[in-house]
């Protein structure tokens, strides 16, 4: 997604080290962000240095291109969304009753879209660009740390299957997420427990007769 063919002219992107560069860098990061989380708001070089209060060679002090600056985006946002999910994704919980682990990894994540706009882009279809490699990045860190509570709390259960099954699993539930209904509607809360117990109805049926063949 280079947007300029004379990259190879440009001087490599800088690791700011004055306190007003890493300010900068960050300002520019989190314009970006708010950018993603709008719908049909094109991240451009132009649009965003407006945006973020700086020129557009300003930006290219520490990114290279929108690819570079994607690659900040997706570091960032995936780190704070794992953060927030963690303390919710326990893997006792997970061994016990995976009902209430996706109850509870479903609870998470509906909290996580209301106070980050820019992760709904995770159970929507996107373009190819910035907002497509941040869904995909969400996406896989969820099941990864799905898929690390219930090898630690499904520790019998044979790993070839246990993936199958948590890929299949992830897969309904983003299908379910898509279709949540706005906050305040009277089906929402039946909505939400209703995808938890089909999610995790389905990986307790398969998990445990995995376990027992």
């Amino acid at each position: 997604m280079n947007i300029s063919s004379d990259n190879k002219l440009r001087p490599p992107p800088r690791t700011p080290v004055r306190r007003n560069g890493v300010a900068t860098k960050a300002r520019i990061i989190e314009a970006a962000i708010a950018m993603i989380a709008e719908d049909g708001q094109a991240l451009a070089m132009r649009p965003l240095a407006q945006r973020a209060g700086c020129s557009p060679a300003a930006i290219y002090q520490f990114f290279a291109d929108l690819d570079d600056l994607g690659q900040a985006i997706v570091e960032q946002v995936t780190a704070e969304a794992a953060a927030e999910l963690e303390p919710r994704l326990s893997a006792e919980l997970a061994g016990r009753d995976p009902v209430a682990f996706f109850a509870a990894l479903i609870e998470g994540v509906v909290a996580l879209q209301a106070a980050r706009p820019e992760t709904l882009c995770m159970v929507r279809s996107q373009p190819d660009g910035p907002r497509a490699a941040l869904a995909e990045a969400l996406r896989a860190t969820i099941r990864r740390m799905v898929g690390e509570a219930f090898t630690q709390g499904r520790p019998d259960c044979p790993a070839e299957r246990r993936e199958e099954v948590l890929g299949i699993a992830q897969y309904a539930l983003i299908g379910s997420m898509a279709g949540v209904p706005s906050r305040g509607a009277a089906e929402r809360s039946r909505y939400l427990a209703d995808s938890a117990q089909l999610v995790g109805g389905f990986v307790t049926t398969a998990l445990t007769s995995a376990e027992t063949a």
